[in-house]
């Protein structure tokens, strides 16, 4: 989902690894994979947001860096409780 969400502003996540790979992604952590998608996506100035669904999912989105403050406080105003990066 990441790659695809990353793809849309014309940018690839470097995984470090071959996503493809089922071992690769028998062993990966939901969080790890964040934090990477995270990082690599900070180095083109966007950044990754998560918030809680409540359930037993994960949600988020990406925007630009320069909105990171508005987006903070649309988001407080609505009543989402985001972060950046790690879930």
């Amino acid at each position: 989902m990441l790659d695809e969400l990353a793809a849309r502003f014309g940018l690839r996540i470097d995984w470090g690894d071959d996503v493809d790979d089922d071992d690769f992604l028998e062993h990966a952590e939901v969080p790890a994979l964040v934090n990477v998608a995270f990082d690599r996506l900070r180095e083109h100035h966007y950044t990754l947001w998560t918030y809680e669904t409540g359930e037993h999912a994960q949600a988020g989105f990406i925007t630009r860096q320069r909105d990171d403050e508005a987006l903070r406080m649309v988001a407080g105003a609505l009543g989402f409780h985001v972060r950046t990066g790690a879930l």
